[in-house]
């Protein structure tokens, strides 16, 4: 794991505490992530991505605190999401290294 940031891993959740990104950068990947529903903005980011093939619902939360910026990608329906919440939140991580 990278410098700056922590995290933890729950059956289908993740969560991480990056020093080394801004909300509003992680917001902008989030948006142009495939089928997200933006619910809330302000002041903590929450969105619903679903799976491309069977639709189920994972909330995408963001919020900032002394910290660092704080992500955490968990399902709503089953117990597990096969590492999907990590994958996709490390995937955003990594794209924010090249859009500063």
């Amino acid at each position: 794991m990278p410098a700056g940031m922590q995290s933890l891993v729950k059956p289908g959740g993740y969560y991480v505490i990056s020093q080394e990104v801004t909300k509003a950068n992680i917001e902008t990947l989030i948006r142009a992530t495939p089928r997200i529903k933006v619910l809330q903005q302000n002041p903590k980011f929450v969105a619903v991505v679903r799976s491309a093939f069977w639709g189920f619902p994972d909330m995408i939360e963001i919020w900032e605190s002394d910290s660092g910026v704080h992500l955490r990608g968990n399902l709503v329906i089953g117990w597990s999401d096969y590492g999907t919440n990590r994958r996709r939140i490390l995937g955003w991580l990594e794209q924010s290294k090249f859009q500063k």
